[in-house]
């Protein structure tokens, strides 16, 4: 090998170590929980695309004989195994009764600036049961008040637009025995129960502030993910929460939250590798935001995602059942 091929081959091997050390860093905040400062949250939403190179680098480092870089690397591999092995093995369902209470519900964040009226025929679109919406505008939540009087099956309503990105809304053709809009952590959400058929359901709308660039904000992000704990965990009727949680299955306190004995409709259903934001970028959605929780007592049997035009985010559609 030439001077100048060994001087190449070196820098290659460093960089190979640099790329392994910024993983493991990123590997080692997953393992201790940390995540709710600063940039974290944000880098933790790539993980998997930061820690995947680690398999071929690990591959390669172990053929050319570097084996404390080998080692190094199929630590991190593992890692991220570990991480994933809950969304590709998802568990058993239970079985869902013959009298079993059936519910479809749609979810959507629209955009706090969205003003297209198809935004509005989109969310409307799939006979859903329930329609729930977050990021409601004035505008948007008078094209909504349109599609749901033309769709005919939303006798019982619930608006508060804002021109901020607190509005939110939900449509039911179920009776709505009861709600209450109030901050569910530092945002406002919703808590409303429903007679399904003689069933009570527990439905939360959440949509905690994004953990940006800010420790207070991150700080606070992680604290609201908690609080949705408390409440979807609090004694009461079969729960199911749906909103933009500004976390994903990366996220450690969005972890915490599900081991509170939640599960989340898109993996139980083996769709977790599904992704819901960013929809309004170059590049393809990277994260799933936006989810279906389930208490005890209620499995989901399908999920879909669904386009919104006008918003950052995919909508999803839950089809669940209730046991009695």
């Amino acid at each position: 090998m030439t001077a100048r091929g060994e001087v190449a081959a070196h820098l290659a091997w460093l960089l190979a170590w640099s790329a392994v050390a910024a993983m493991g860093a990123l590997a080692i905040t997953q393992a201790l929980g940390l995540g709710s400062r600063g940039p974290l949250p944000a880098l933790q939403s790539l993980t998997p695309l930061v820690l995947l190179p680690a398999f071929p680098i690990a591959v390669v480092a172990a053929l050319r004989n570097r084996r404390a870089l080998a080692l190094t690397a199929a630590g991190v591999a593992v890692a991220l195994l570990v991480l994933a092995a809950p969304i590709a093995f998802p568990g058993h369902r239970p079985a869902v009764a013959a009298d079993a209470t059936r519910l479809r519900v749609t979810f959507a964040n629209l955009f706090r600036e969205n003003q297209d009226p198809s935004a509005a025929a989109a969310v409307m679109a799939h006979d859903a049961d329930v329609v729930a919406v977050v990021e409601l505008n004035p505008v948007m939540a008078a094209h909504l008040e349109a599609a749901a009087k033309a769709a005919g099956r939303y006798r019982y309503q619930l608006a508060q637009p804002t021109f901020g990105s607190d509005g939110l809304a939900l449509y039911s053709r179920f009776p709505i025995v009861s709600a209450d809009v109030r901050p569910i952590g530092t945002r406002l959400g919703l808590e409303a129960h429903l007679d399904v058929d003689g069933q009570p359901v527990r439905l939360f709308v959440v949509h905690p502030f994004p953990p940006i660039f800010n420790g207070r904000l991150s700080a606070e992000w992680a604290m609201s993910l908690a609080t949705i704990g408390d409440e979807a965990t609090s004694p009461g009727p079969p729960t199911i929460v749906v909103g933009d949680f500004n976390a994903s299955r990366w996220h450690p306190p969005f972890r915490r939250l599900l081991r509170r004995g939640l599960r989340d409709s898109h993996e139980w259903l083996g769709h977790g590798f599904s992704t819901s934001w960013p929809n309004d970028w170059a590049t393809p959605p990277f994260v799933r935001l936006d989810h279906a929780l389930v208490g005890p007592g209620v499995v989901p049997t399908a999920v879909d995602d669904i386009g919104v035009p006008g918003s950052d985010h995919r909508g999803f559609v839950v089809d669940v059942a209730v046991n009695p």
